[in-house]
Protein backbone atom coordinates (compact mmCIF):
# COMPACT_ATOMS: atom_id res chain seq x y z
CA UNK A 1 0.00 0.00 0.00
CA UNK A 2 1.39 3.76 -0.98
CA UNK A 3 0.86 5.26 2.38
CA UNK A 4 2.17 8.99 0.76
CA UNK A 5 -0.50 8.46 -1.66
CA UNK A 6 -3.25 10.13 0.33
CA UNK A 7 -0.83 12.98 1.22
CA UNK A 8 0.11 13.69 -2.42
CA UNK A 9 -3.42 13.40 -3.21
CA UNK A 10 -4.02 16.56 -0.56
CA UNK A 11 -1.07 18.55 -1.77
CA UNK A 12 -2.34 18.36 -5.68
CA UNK A 13 -5.45 19.55 -4.41
CA UNK A 14 -4.29 22.31 -2.71
CA UNK A 15 -1.79 23.28 -5.30
CA UNK A 16 -4.79 23.38 -7.70
CA UNK A 17 -6.73 25.64 -5.74
CA UNK A 18 -3.60 27.91 -5.11
CA UNK A 19 -3.12 28.22 -8.74
CA UNK A 20 -6.89 29.15 -9.63
CA UNK A 21 -6.49 31.63 -6.80
CA UNK A 22 -3.89 32.91 -8.66
CA UNK A 23 -5.32 33.17 -11.72
CA UNK A 24 -7.96 35.46 -10.08
CA UNK A 25 -5.67 37.58 -8.19
CA UNK A 26 -3.64 38.17 -11.57
CA UNK A 27 -7.01 39.13 -13.45
CA UNK A 28 -8.45 41.11 -10.85
CA UNK A 29 -4.82 42.73 -10.92
CA UNK A 30 -4.72 43.66 -14.66
CA UNK A 31 -9.15 44.81 -14.41
CA UNK A 32 -7.57 47.36 -11.16
CA UNK A 33 -5.09 48.84 -13.95
CA UNK A 34 -7.76 49.36 -16.54
CA UNK A 35 -9.75 50.62 -14.28
CA UNK A 36 -6.88 53.03 -12.86
CA UNK A 37 -6.58 54.41 -16.52
CA UNK A 38 -10.48 54.23 -17.13
CA UNK A 39 -11.93 54.32 -13.99
CA UNK A 40 -15.79 54.85 -15.81
CA UNK A 41 -14.97 51.60 -18.06
CA UNK A 42 -19.00 49.91 -17.27
CA UNK A 43 -17.75 46.66 -18.87
CA UNK A 44 -14.13 46.31 -16.51
CA UNK A 45 -16.49 47.12 -13.27
CA UNK A 46 -18.93 44.25 -14.14
CA UNK A 47 -15.72 41.92 -15.31
CA UNK A 48 -14.01 42.58 -11.86
CA UNK A 49 -17.48 42.43 -9.68
CA UNK A 50 -17.61 38.82 -11.46
CA UNK A 51 -13.90 38.32 -10.54
CA UNK A 52 -14.26 39.20 -6.78
CA UNK A 53 -18.07 37.53 -6.60
CA UNK A 54 -15.77 34.18 -8.00
CA UNK A 55 -12.91 35.27 -5.75
CA UNK A 56 -15.58 35.04 -2.30
CA UNK A 57 -14.74 38.93 -1.80
CA UNK A 58 -18.12 39.93 -1.63
CA UNK A 59 -17.99 43.31 0.08
CA UNK A 60 -15.65 44.50 -3.01
CA UNK A 61 -17.93 42.86 -5.81
CA UNK A 62 -20.53 44.57 -4.45
CA UNK A 63 -18.69 48.16 -4.21
CA UNK A 64 -17.97 47.86 -7.84
CA UNK A 65 -21.52 46.85 -8.60
CA UNK A 66 -22.70 50.27 -6.50
CA UNK A 67 -20.48 52.33 -8.21
CA UNK A 68 -21.42 50.66 -11.42
CA UNK A 69 -25.00 51.44 -10.78
CA UNK A 70 -24.16 55.37 -10.36
CA UNK A 71 -22.34 55.47 -13.37
CA UNK A 72 -24.81 53.28 -15.67
CA UNK A 73 -28.24 53.54 -13.82
CA UNK A 74 -29.79 52.06 -16.70
CA UNK A 75 -27.64 48.41 -16.89
CA UNK A 76 -29.42 45.12 -16.42
CA UNK A 77 -26.71 43.00 -16.05
CA UNK A 78 -25.31 44.43 -12.50
CA UNK A 79 -28.59 43.31 -10.96
CA UNK A 80 -28.26 40.16 -12.46
CA UNK A 81 -25.01 39.39 -10.71
CA UNK A 82 -25.86 40.92 -7.68
CA UNK A 83 -28.81 38.62 -7.74
CA UNK A 84 -26.32 35.79 -7.92
CA UNK A 85 -24.13 37.01 -5.04
CA UNK A 86 -27.24 37.75 -2.97
CA UNK A 87 -28.23 34.30 -3.14
CA UNK A 88 -24.93 32.49 -2.22
CA UNK A 89 -25.09 34.67 0.71
CA UNK A 90 -28.81 32.94 1.58
CA UNK A 91 -30.22 36.50 1.27
CA UNK A 92 -33.07 35.91 -0.89
CA UNK A 93 -35.33 38.73 -0.45
CA UNK A 94 -33.12 40.82 -1.58
CA UNK A 95 -31.86 38.83 -4.42
CA UNK A 96 -35.67 38.19 -5.77
CA UNK A 97 -35.84 42.27 -5.76
CA UNK A 98 -32.47 42.78 -8.01
CA UNK A 99 -33.94 40.06 -10.14
CA UNK A 100 -36.90 41.55 -10.78
CA UNK A 101 -34.73 44.92 -11.98
CA UNK A 102 -32.83 42.86 -14.04
CA UNK A 103 -36.09 41.14 -15.67
CA UNK A 104 -38.04 44.38 -17.07
CA UNK A 105 -35.40 44.74 -19.00
CA UNK A 106 -34.64 41.18 -19.99
CA UNK A 107 -37.71 39.05 -19.81
CA UNK A 108 -36.40 35.78 -21.97
CA UNK A 109 -33.35 35.59 -20.01
CA UNK A 110 -32.71 32.20 -19.55
CA UNK A 111 -30.25 32.69 -16.82
CA UNK A 112 -32.53 34.55 -14.77
CA UNK A 113 -34.98 32.50 -15.09
CA UNK A 114 -33.20 29.37 -13.78
CA UNK A 115 -31.95 31.48 -11.19
CA UNK A 116 -35.53 32.40 -9.61
CA UNK A 117 -36.38 28.44 -9.91
CA UNK A 118 -33.31 28.15 -7.79
CA UNK A 119 -34.15 30.50 -5.23
CA UNK A 120 -38.33 30.77 -5.59
CA UNK A 121 -37.17 26.61 -4.11
CA UNK A 122 -35.02 28.12 -1.98
CA UNK A 123 -38.09 30.29 -0.22
CA UNK A 124 -40.57 26.99 -0.62
CA UNK A 125 -42.29 28.58 -3.63
CA UNK A 126 -42.79 25.20 -5.49
CA UNK A 127 -44.84 26.15 -8.43
CA UNK A 128 -42.91 29.23 -9.11
CA UNK A 129 -39.45 26.94 -9.19
CA UNK A 130 -41.55 24.46 -11.65
CA UNK A 131 -42.86 27.40 -14.26
CA UNK A 132 -39.09 29.11 -14.20
CA UNK A 133 -37.36 25.94 -14.98
CA UNK A 134 -39.79 24.95 -17.84
CA UNK A 135 -39.90 28.56 -19.34
CA UNK A 136 -35.95 28.58 -19.19
CA UNK A 137 -36.26 25.26 -20.96
CA UNK A 138 -38.29 26.68 -23.84
CA UNK A 139 -36.19 29.60 -24.31
CA UNK A 140 -33.32 27.58 -24.98
CA UNK A 141 -32.25 26.38 -28.45
CA UNK A 142 -30.41 23.74 -27.11
CA UNK A 143 -31.33 23.35 -23.20
CA UNK A 144 -28.39 21.39 -21.39
CA UNK A 145 -28.65 18.47 -19.28
CA UNK A 146 -28.43 21.10 -16.33
CA UNK A 147 -31.38 22.48 -17.13
CA UNK A 148 -33.35 19.57 -17.31
CA UNK A 149 -32.00 17.86 -14.07
CA UNK A 150 -33.29 20.85 -12.27
CA UNK A 151 -36.70 20.77 -13.96
CA UNK A 152 -36.72 17.30 -12.89
CA UNK A 153 -35.63 18.45 -9.45
CA UNK A 154 -38.38 20.74 -8.93
CA UNK A 155 -40.86 18.51 -10.07
CA UNK A 156 -39.81 15.89 -7.47
CA UNK A 157 -39.96 17.87 -5.06
CA UNK A 158 -43.03 19.98 -5.76
CA UNK A 159 -45.04 18.37 -8.68
CA UNK A 160 -47.00 15.26 -9.49
CA UNK A 161 -45.36 11.59 -10.14
CA UNK A 162 -47.34 12.20 -13.50
CA UNK A 163 -45.19 15.55 -14.27
CA UNK A 164 -42.26 14.43 -12.73
CA UNK A 165 -42.84 11.41 -15.31
CA UNK A 166 -42.97 13.72 -18.11
CA UNK A 167 -40.43 15.71 -16.76
CA UNK A 168 -37.99 12.64 -17.07
CA UNK A 169 -39.65 11.85 -20.78
CA UNK A 170 -38.99 15.55 -22.13
CA UNK A 171 -35.71 15.03 -21.24
CA UNK A 172 -34.91 12.10 -22.85
CA UNK A 173 -36.39 13.43 -26.32
CA UNK A 174 -33.66 15.93 -25.92
CA UNK A 175 -30.40 14.75 -24.64
CA UNK A 176 -31.37 10.95 -25.07
CA UNK A 177 -31.22 8.29 -22.23
CA UNK A 178 -27.73 8.85 -21.19
CA UNK A 179 -26.76 7.37 -17.75
CA UNK A 180 -27.08 10.18 -15.57
CA UNK A 181 -30.51 10.86 -16.36
CA UNK A 182 -31.03 7.12 -15.99
CA UNK A 183 -29.73 7.24 -12.67
CA UNK A 184 -31.55 10.19 -11.53
CA UNK A 185 -34.95 8.16 -12.82
CA UNK A 186 -33.96 4.74 -11.05
CA UNK A 187 -33.52 6.98 -7.97
CA UNK A 188 -36.75 8.93 -8.08
CA UNK A 189 -38.68 5.74 -9.28
CA UNK A 190 -37.13 3.97 -6.00
CA UNK A 191 -38.69 6.76 -4.21
CA UNK A 192 -41.83 6.42 -5.30
CA UNK A 193 -42.26 2.76 -4.85
CA UNK A 194 -41.65 1.69 -8.12
CA UNK A 195 -38.18 -0.78 -7.14
CA UNK A 196 -38.75 -3.45 -9.38
CA UNK A 197 -39.23 0.09 -12.41
CA UNK A 198 -36.36 1.27 -10.81
CA UNK A 199 -34.01 -2.52 -11.17
CA UNK A 200 -34.62 -2.42 -14.84
CA UNK A 201 -33.45 0.92 -15.18
CA UNK A 202 -30.28 0.26 -13.04
CA UNK A 203 -30.00 -3.10 -16.00
CA UNK A 204 -30.22 -0.68 -19.21
CA UNK A 205 -27.55 1.68 -17.68
CA UNK A 206 -25.60 -1.55 -17.05
CA UNK A 207 -25.87 -2.67 -20.89
CA UNK A 208 -25.66 0.54 -22.31
CA UNK A 209 -22.87 1.61 -20.65
CA UNK A 210 -20.69 -1.55 -19.31
CA UNK A 211 -18.09 0.63 -17.79
CA UNK A 212 -20.57 1.91 -14.78
CA UNK A 213 -21.66 -1.63 -13.81
CA UNK A 214 -19.59 -1.82 -10.55
CA UNK A 215 -21.03 1.37 -9.36
CA UNK A 216 -24.88 0.75 -10.18
CA UNK A 217 -25.00 -2.44 -8.95
CA UNK A 218 -23.82 -0.81 -5.36
CA UNK A 219 -27.11 1.71 -6.25
CA UNK A 220 -28.91 -1.01 -6.80
CA UNK A 221 -27.50 -2.70 -3.58
CA UNK A 222 -27.92 0.43 -1.90
CA UNK A 223 -31.95 0.80 -2.98
CA UNK A 224 -32.68 -2.47 -1.90
CA UNK A 225 -31.12 -1.87 1.49
CA UNK A 226 -33.72 1.07 2.20
CA UNK A 227 -36.30 -1.39 1.56
CA UNK A 228 -35.04 -4.25 4.28
CA UNK A 229 -34.54 -6.79 0.81
CA UNK A 230 -31.64 -8.41 1.84
CA UNK A 231 -31.19 -11.03 -0.27
CA UNK A 232 -31.75 -8.81 -3.48
CA UNK A 233 -28.99 -6.34 -2.00
CA UNK A 234 -26.39 -9.54 -1.31
CA UNK A 235 -27.19 -10.66 -4.85
CA UNK A 236 -26.58 -7.00 -6.19
CA UNK A 237 -23.35 -7.14 -4.12
CA UNK A 238 -21.99 -9.75 -5.80
CA UNK A 239 -22.72 -8.73 -8.92
CA UNK A 240 -20.97 -5.60 -7.91
CA UNK A 241 -17.79 -7.78 -6.83
CA UNK A 242 -17.91 -9.62 -9.98
CA UNK A 243 -18.09 -6.43 -12.15
CA UNK A 244 -14.81 -4.78 -10.50
CA UNK A 245 -13.13 -7.67 -12.46
CA UNK A 246 -13.80 -5.93 -15.36
CA UNK A 247 -12.42 -2.24 -14.53
CA UNK A 248 -9.63 -1.25 -15.48
CA UNK A 249 -6.48 -1.14 -13.10
CA UNK A 250 -6.40 2.44 -13.76
CA UNK A 251 -9.98 3.27 -12.72
CA UNK A 252 -9.44 -0.01 -9.80
CA UNK A 253 -6.68 2.24 -9.02
CA UNK A 254 -8.53 5.63 -8.24
CA UNK A 255 -9.18 6.26 -4.16
CA UNK A 256 -12.71 7.16 -4.21
CA UNK A 257 -13.05 3.06 -6.10
CA UNK A 258 -11.02 1.41 -4.36
CA UNK A 259 -12.73 2.77 -0.80
CA UNK A 260 -15.89 1.74 -2.36
CA UNK A 261 -14.20 -2.03 -3.31
CA UNK A 262 -13.18 -2.02 0.36
CA UNK A 263 -16.33 -1.25 1.72
CA UNK A 264 -18.09 -3.93 -0.55
CA UNK A 265 -16.14 -6.55 0.96
CA UNK A 266 -16.54 -5.74 4.51
CA UNK A 267 -20.72 -5.66 3.51
CA UNK A 268 -19.92 -8.99 1.80
CA UNK A 269 -18.27 -9.98 5.21
CA UNK A 270 -21.39 -9.62 7.54
CA UNK A 271 -23.94 -12.11 8.41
Amino acid sequence: MNYLLPIVLCVNLFTHALQAHETLDKQIQKANETLKSNPSDTNELLYRARLHWEHKDYDKAFADLDRLEKIAPLSSKLHLLKARILTDLDRYEEASASLGKFFVAEPQSIDAHLLRSKISDYTGKGYQAIADARVAIKLAKKPPLSSYLQLIAMERKYGSEDSTAEAFALAKSAVGSIPSLLETQAEWLAESGNPEQASIIYTKIREKTPSLSFTIWLDEAYMWDKLAKKSYAYHARLQAKEAWKSLSPKIQQRKAMTEKYKSLLLSLKKP
